[in-house]
């Protein structure tokens, strides 16, 4: 039973992080042969989620924002 949900939990984590399904397919794979080693795996090598990186992104182009802003402010 443990196994099975380490599985369904993979695939449903794995669904906000990698857009191809290929890369889901792996993850599954990975827990499903190695099981809770497998878990240990995925969770040191796993990516962002989709959304975690669109914030970052997102505070990245304001932080750019905000020190044109300031060096626009200096010349001044």
């Amino acid at each position: 039973m443990l196994w099975l949900s380490l599985v369904y939990w993979a695939w449903r984590d794995s669904q906000d992080r990698f857009k191809a399904r290929r890369d889901r397919w792996l993850v599954i794979a990975l827990i499903g042969v190695f099981n809770l080693p497998g878990v240990l795996i995925y969770l040191l090598i796993r990516p962002p989620t989709i959304s975690e990186r669109r914030r970052a992104a997102w505070e990245e182009e304001l932080l750019e924002l905000e020190l044109s802003n300031l060096k626009k402010k200096k010349k001044l």
